[in-house]
């Protein structure tokens, strides 16, 4: 029989102490039973399947390299054709921003005649040669006026037809409810003009003059088909400053097609533009269908790609997607496989971008060099065999080398050692769990110290939880405790980065079980993250928690420790449960203890501090000294372990003896409770038992009679003097003899005889005159005394 912790329940035993109880399960390691073949006998059969499985796995491991390198390369292609795209449709757009900045301050808005506003003709055609896809600048006017400046491309002439040959340019005016045309050639020259009669058009009704009211600086309408050009594009308007008209500009994006064309993209892959409607904006000019015989914006599924239908369906029914960069995989109807990559634009542009990619081609050249590195493995395989029989001996040398370590961690030796590396999974993964339970073991053997040595109790709450969390590897945890209001969270941490327990609430709805000591173990999806745990912050992924009671030597619930674990198999998961049961009866006996301690100091501080408020109450004229004794030697101790330089420049003070210079300066006048009443109780500096301020006074009334005496001898001629010392020495005498008396009297017991107490009351009878006021230097009790009583004046006779 030897002694072990195998004979504990979970948690019963402290980790830092050992058991003492005798065991009769025998844990010693057995010796090899006769009979039994060496392992290197049997491995050597199973070497060359392990061969297999281990060549199998690193080409499935490279196969998955050249994967992600090429989905890779696919998404920084992506990102390169994103960002020439939006910096394309930025220089295309920022032009028209500024014309159109200028325009609304200007004279424009303010021209009410056809004749006025040709007379601006110059600025708005300079404005159109900026960019070759501003189509058509225009103003349109609060009562309705229109005049717009229109570009006449090829495309313009083919559908406005009976346009003058050499015209680069033409005026659509609506004035005062008469339509006319203008056509201008390259030096605005005025080649035509034709009047409209039923030229119908109120741009008060059109979005781009809504939006532009409704909204402050430069409106961006959804992109559209233009009615005269056929081109997708966009209008830019602006609402003038003086609020009389609103400035439109129509950019086409036809450009980003063009664009689009000129990218090297990969074989059968394609790159389109489109807005969140799924409607197609832009692509590669050969795929484009006409817009010339349409009314409005084809959709995605109109071009002739497998993958797009699928994918317009995605983003009509999910609006959520587009929010942000996305990586879809798509089957279409033929059976081909897709990935296709998302992307807002810009920050605020209506365009998104996608990069569809044929699934087969992006894995084509990890598919080869897997099969090329698999032709090698087989080869080094034939040529391997003959060194097997040798290998699988060697193999068996970090078998006694794991042997050894399990022996160590059998006589509780946690020490560091090395643990042997082998090519076998098996025996590689039984090293690194030896390696991990011997950690586990000497961690768990450290923790108990670690929280015996700790002293404060808010670092051993926060020491718990962060011991906690490394050994079990958890993402995050919290830790609560019971009090009066119920369980309240008292140390977090997410992410190795502490939270403010404030806002980690207790979820009844969930801990239910724990207020009745049981174990409470959750996957946790989004939704339930989104419901129990949103105080911890945005959801990390599929996780499980875990709540582990902490119970008191009473078996009562004294708190909770909270963790939350990445997504791991069930056993794995299984012994991490273990080990926080382990942990949790540890952290609760920790805690316990040192809540114990902490209320002890507290009591003993609350004993102190009430003796010494019992102190200032026992003497009011201290004016509540203890109570500013322990403040000042705080912050006199505070100054002298600031000091950088000069005798106090080493003072240093550790936790502990802050503690004891609290409670000295506490304990400091705790001799007053044995004090004597007349001592402590003092009203003045010199009152005992009386005032002696009176004997001062009389020593004062003696120095002035001295002085007086003297000042009336300096007169006296020597001879009158002697006589005078002759005529009082009678009086001197009978003074000294009656000092005597009552010096002898205040020496006897407690009767005296009658004519001893008639003898006193002679003495008694004796006056002296008083030259000095009695009422100065007194208590204030004793002036109360005396309020009353009028003050008699000076000199005056006293008994």
């Amino acid at each position: 029989m030897g002694y072990c912790v195998f004979c504990h329940p979970v948690g019963t035993l402290q980790a830092d102490r050992l058991c003492n109880r005798p065991c009769d399960k025998d844990v010693s390691m057995t010796t090899a039973r006769p009979g039994r073949k060496p392992f290197y006998v049997h491995i050597a059969t199973l070497f060359i399947l392990l061969f297999t499985l281990l060549g199998s796995a690193l080409i499935a491991l490279q196969f998955q390299q050249g994967a992600r390198q090429g989905l890779e390369h696919e998404r920084q292609n992506f990102l390169q054709y994103r960002q020439q795209l939006a910096l394309a449709l930025q220089l295309n757009e920022r032009p028209a921003r500024m014309s159109l900045s200028l325009l609304r301050s200007g004279q424009l808005a303010a021209m009410t005649t056809l004749t006025e506003r040709l007379a601006y003709l110059p600025q708005l055609a300079e404005v159109l040669a900026n960019s070759p896809s501003y189509g058509a600048v225009y103003a349109g006017y609060e009562d309705g006026d229109f005049f717009l400046v229109r570009k006449l491309t090829e495309r313009a002439r083919a559908q406005l037809g009976g346009v003058p040959a050499t015209s680069t340019l033409l005026v659509q005016s609506l004035s005062q409810g008469k339509g006319e045309f203008l056509y201008f050639d390259q030096r605005l020259t005025l080649l035509e003009r034709r009047p409209i009669p039923n030229y119908r058009y109120d741009p008060r009704s059109r979005d781009w003059y809504k939006q532009a009211r409704w909204r402050a600086g430069i409106a961006t309408t959804s992109p559209y088909l233009f009615f005269t050009t056929k081109e997708p594009g966009m209008t830019l308007a602006v609402e003038s400053d003086d609020r009389r008209a609103v400035i439109g500009l129509d950019t086409s994006v036809e450009g980003l097609s063009a664009l689009i064309g000129k990218l090297q993209l990969p074989a059968q892959s394609q790159v389109i533009l489109f807005d969140e409607y799924a409607t197609l904006l832009a692509a590669d000019p050969r795929h484009l269908p006409s817009f010339e015989q349409l009314s409005q914006l084809p959709m995605l599924a109109t071009l002739p790609h497998p993958a797009l239908p699928d994918l317009q369906r995605q983003i009509i029914s999910q609006p959520a997607l587009l929010s942000e960069p996305a990586e879809l995989n798509l089957t279409a109807a033929d059976g081909s496989d897709w990935l296709v990559n998302l992307a807002p634009l810009g920050t605020d542009s209506p365009f998104h971008i996608a990069l569809l990619v044929s699934a087969d081609l992006l894995y084509q050249q990890a598919r080869d060099e897997a099969l090329v590195n698999l032709g090698w493995a087989l080869a080094s395989l034939l040529l391997l065999l003959p060194v097997i029989w040798l290998v699988s001996r060697r193999t068996a040398t970090p078998l006694l080398a794991l042997t050894k370590e399990a022996e160590r961690i059998q006589h509780f030796d946690f020490g560091e050692s090395r643990v042997p590396e082998s090519a076998i999974r098996e025996i590689d993964d039984l090293a690194r769990t030896m390696s991990g339970m011997r950690l586990t073991l000497g961690n768990f053997m450290n923790m108990g110290r670690a929280l015996a040595a700790e002293h404060r109790f808010d670092s051993l709450l926060s020491r718990i939880l962060h011991e906690t969390i490394a050994a079990v590897q958890a993402e995050g945890g919290c830790l609560y405790l019971a009090q009066e209001r119920g369980m309240v969270a008292v140390q977090a941490l997410w992410r190795q980065a502490p939270l403010p327990a404030g806002q980690i609430r207790w979820q009844q709805a969930l801990f239910g079980e724990l207020t009745r000591g049981e174990r409470l173990s959750l996957a946790i999806d989004q939704s339930g993250w989104q419901q129990y745990l949103a105080d911890w912050g945005p959801f990390p992924g599929p996780c499980q928690l875990v709540a582990e009671p902490l119970r008191n030597h009473r078996q009562e619930l004294s708190g909770c420790l909270l963790l939350i674990l990445p997504d791991c198999p069930a056993r794995e998961l299984a012994s991490r449960i273990c080990l926080i049961e382990a942990l949790a009866g540890t952290s609760a006996s920790a805690i316990e203890n040192q809540r114990l301690l902490e209320e002890q100091k507290q009591l003993l501080e609350s004993f102190i501090e009430l003796m010494a408020g019992a102190i200032d109450a026992k003497s009011p004229y201290t004016g509540g000294h203890c109570q500013r004794v322990p403040e000042l030697t705080r912050m006199l101790t505070e100054a002298a372990c600031a000091q950088q330089q000069g005798p106090f420049a080493e003072f240093r003070l550790n936790e502990e003896e802050w503690e004891a210079i609290h409670i000295a300066s506490w304990l400091h006048d705790c001799g007053k409770v044995t004090t004597p009443e007349f001592v402590v109780d003092k009203a003045t500096k010199l009152e005992t038992l009386y005032d002696r301020i009176h004997e001062i006074r009389t020593r004062f009334e003696v120095l002035k009679r001295d002085g007086y005496i003297e000042a009336l001898a300096a007169r006296l001629p020597a001879s009158e003097r002697e006589a005078a010392r002759s005529e009082v020495a009678p009086l001197w005498s009978t003074l000294d003899q009656e000092f005597a008396f009552v010096a002898e009297s205040n020496l006897g017991g407690e009767w005296m005889a009658p004519e001893k107490l008639a003898r006193l009351d002679a003495i008694a009878s004796r006056t002296w005159l008083r030259t000095l006021d009695d009422r100065l230097g007194i208590s204030r009790e004793e002036l109360k005394l005396r309020q009353g009583e009028p003050a008699a004046p000076l000199p005056c006779v006293e008994p």
